[in-house]
């Protein structure tokens, strides 16, 4: 089992060209892929403000809230509210989609994959029991959402808020976790499968 731990303090900041917000960035797939050429892509969002979401031809995104609103408008459907503990939402990269933060400030949770070579699931968990984690899954990626202790066989591994741990194959069947407190959040499940 290959294991990575990414802790959000070390995680570099960068602001979007736009002012609009900023992007921290968990991890990238090839390690030297640039925003143009990834595979796959998760990264952590601040956005300060609404506005149109950047063009990503050939490129799918999964997006979760994790703190604050974000009221969503993709291609001129009819808008969704996403707030924590919502369901994720999936889109193409390269339609017009725009958000608005109703409450100054969002953070959420982006999974960006090159279509025809990766594809993604995206769920939010409360914790306290095993990971659901497919067979034919190439990496997953959990991300916690408050303090967490996780439990993969014999090894324990703490994680603080937004810490993330990767797993890359071969994947364990499953793993146990545990909540360090009662009022945990729990954690976002990211699944990443080859094409």
């Amino acid at each position: 089992m290959t294991l990575r731990l990414h802790l959000a303090r070390d995680r570099p900041v960068t602001p979007w060209k736009n002012g609009k917000g900023v992007t921290s960035e968990i991890a990238i797939s090839p390690p030297d892929a640039n925003i143009a050429d990834f595979d796959w892509r998760v990264s952590i969002a601040d956005v300060h403000d609404g506005g149109p979401f950047s063009n990503f031809p050939g490129v799918d995104r999964q997006l979760a809230v994790l703190d604050g609103t974000i009221l969503l408008d993709i291609s001129g459907e009819p808008t969704i509210t996403l707030v924590p503990g919502s369901d994720p939402i999936t889109f193409h990269g390269d339609i017009p989609c725009r958000a608005d933060i109703p409450d100054g400030a969002a953070k959420d949770l982006n999974v960006m994959t090159r279509r025809g070579r990766f594809s993604s699931h995206m769920m939010v968990m409360k914790v306290d029991g095993p990971i659901p984690i497919p067979a034919n899954a190439c990496t997953i990626m959990l991300v916690a959402l408050s303090d967490l202790t996780i439990q993969i066989g014999e090894k324990t591994i703490t994680l603080n808020p937004l810490d993330a741990l990767q797993f890359d194959e071969p994947i364990p069947e499953e793993g146990r976790l545990r909540c360090d407190q009662p009022e945990s959040k729990g954690l976002c499940v990211v699944q990443l499968f080859r094409v």
